[in-house]
């Protein structure tokens, strides 16, 4: 059995069916939406059914490469992440509500805040799960989650200023979800959820 065939047989099949249902759903959901009466929307499901094609695809390629690879591509993926979001400023389109959030390549739309929500995850996982090996001063998990604080409020404080707020507000579950798999002592997250709630009136 071949190292890639042995991946294959790896994946984790519970989530890809989920993830096959939900695409069936989201189909037949948008092709009940028009039901004759939208003609715009007549052909959004071969839309959906067309770009659902190739994310299976990209996510089949995506779970043959060895996760540990993202060891040394978070970073970068991270300041190109940052690089969209602030191209977003220059030149984005508005889509509806004043917001800047796309960009158009043709007639392909991107949405740099996305891209820089899987970026932030792979950074925080460095952050929270390696860093320490790497600089030993890191094993504080104060230095830990201070520096993941950092760079996750620097894309939320762009997006938010597009403005979109809820590709903005993803990055504080974020966090938090990546405290709580990230070997943080539980009296640090006490403290955490103690200032958050604090702070929380004044937001």
């Amino acid at each position: 059995m071949t190292p890639l065939f042995r991946k294959f047989l790896g994946i984790n099949w519970v989530i890809t069916a989920n993830i096959v249902i939900l695409l069936a759903f989201g189909v037949y959901a948008i092709y009940n939406a028009a039901d004759g009466r939208w003609p715009s929307l007549a052909n959004k499901w071969n839309q959906q059914v067309m770009w659902a094609g190739i994310g299976a695809v990209v996510y089949l390629i995506t779970s043959l490469i060895d996760y540990k690879w993202l060891r040394w591509g978070a970073w970068p993926m991270y300041i190109l992440a940052l690089g969209g979001i602030l191209l977003v400023k220059v030149i984005g389109k508005d889509h509806g509500m004043g917001a800047k959030s796309w960009i158009e390549f043709g007639s392909v739309s991107i949405q740099p805040s996305q891209f820089a929500i899987v970026a932030g995850i792979a950074v925080l996982a460095i952050v929270f799960g390696d860093l320490q090996r790497v600089a030993p001063v890191f094993r504080y998990p104060f230095l830990r989650i201070t520096l993941g604080g950092i760079l996750a409020v620097i894309p939320m404080v762009l997006i938010l200023k597009e403005p979109d707020l809820g590709s903005a507000a993803v990055w504080g579950p974020m966090f938090v979800g990546m405290i709580l798999v990230g070997s943080i002592p539980f009296r640090y997250l006490i403290v955490l959820a103690l200032l958050a709630m604090t702070f929380l009136p004044l937001a």
